[in-house]
This record gives structure tokens, C-alpha cells and sequence, in this order.
């Protein structure tokens, strides 16, 4: 008998597309001086650099200069409001430790460059399940994103998730927003 699958997790991997390319390569640079001009804070970074909120006062840095493209790859989630965005980049060595984003109903990560497969997600039942994947075995206990600069990742913001070491000489960089929902995901 297979088993029903009622309660699940929803993940949305918004792909780069060729004509998102140019944009990306400016958020990139756009990141490193933000790394350059502000001293960043040590949230669930080890190591790496992690802009403050917002991640500095200076007016050139209060908006993100994404051409509109974030609304538009956004355009088919319901309505909602960006809480809070940071900057992420790890340089080789460097991880994020596993937390959450309370508070907050999704997180949003944009890649800027590739990730290398460095996103790890936690089944959130996981300390009471441990013992599912013997049982079922195509559930996940953890599951490893692989995004591509430009790529999005979107999830739950009480999912627990990490970033692996970084293993490359060249940095792994990265947008994250905190979202709220202005109105209920009744059309999913």
C-alpha cells in the first residue's frame, strides 16, 4: 500500500533565463561593493560576509537594482512584501550554520553566481521522523539544492536550512529576502 501525501513542503526553483544574464552580472558587482563599503554582521555566517539590514545607509544601497526583474519572475505568487534583504558572500572555507527566518512566511534566495549544490534543506519533522526513510524510503530527511547563478529559490521561512562549506577559490554570492504574505496562498 502506498502511503497518501498530505502535508508537504512547498519549494519553488524559479530558473535563470539567457536574457536575466546582464542583470545578474550587475547584482554580482553590486554585491562585492556592498562587501566593500560596509563591515556586515555575523548572523549564521562562519567565516564569509553578511551585510547588515539594510545593508548600508547610503541611498545608493536602499534599493536593489534589478531592472524589475524580481517582480516579474515573482509575478505568480499571491501579493507579497519584502520584510527585510541581505547580502551573502562566501568565500572558500566559509558556511552558514543551520537556522531558520521567524517572523517571516518565505525566504527568497537569488543566486548570483552558482551555488554548487550548497543549500541544504531540513525536513522540519525531522526530530520526531528520523526513523521515516527506513519506513519510506523516497521521503527526505534533507535535500540538497543545486541553483545556478540567477536561479530563485523560494520556501517556507521555518525550514530549517544551511550552507555547505565553500569549496571554490572564486566567491559564491547570493540575495536573500525575508517575504510576508500580504494575502493567503488560497490558489496553490
Amino acid at each position: 500500500m502506498k502511503p497518501s501525501e498530505i502535508f508537504t513542503t512547498p519549494i519553488w526553483h524559479i530558473p535563470v533565463e539567457e536574457s536575466d544574464k546582464e542583470v545578474i552580472d550587475k547584482l554580482y558587482d553590486w554585491a562585492i561593493e556592498i562587501r566593500e563599503k560596509n563591515p556586515g554582521a555575523k548572523i549564521s555566517n562562519r567565516g564569509g560576509f553578511h551585510s547588515n539590514y539594510p545593508p548600508i545607509i547610503e541611498k545608493d544601497y536602499k534599493f536593489i537594482p534589478d531592472d524589475g526583474l524580481l517582480n516579474k519572475k515573482l509575478n505568480f505568487l499571491p501579493d507579497v512584501d519584502i520584510q527585510s534583504w541581505w547580502v551573502l558572500v562566501n568565500e572558500k572555507g566559509d558556511y552558514n550554520i543551520q537556522h531558520t527566518h521567524p517572523g517571516s512566511d518565505l525566504s527568497l534566495i537569488w543566486y548570483l553566481t552558482d551555488n554548487n549544490n550548497s543549500l541544504k534543506l531540513v525536513d522540519p519533522m525531522l526530530q520526531s521522523r528520523y526513523k521515516f526513510p527506513e519506513i519510506f524510503p523516497n521521503q527526505h530527511t534533507t535535500y540538497d539544492w543545486d541553483c545556478l547563478a540567477g536561479d530563485i529559490l523560494i520556501f517556507p521561512a521555518d525550514i530549517p536550512h544551511s550552507v555547505e562549506r565553500h569549496e571554490l577559490d572564486t566567491p559564491r554570492v547570493s540575495l536573500v529576502m525575508n517575504l510576508e504574505l500580504v494575502r493567503p496562498l488560497n490558489n496553490f
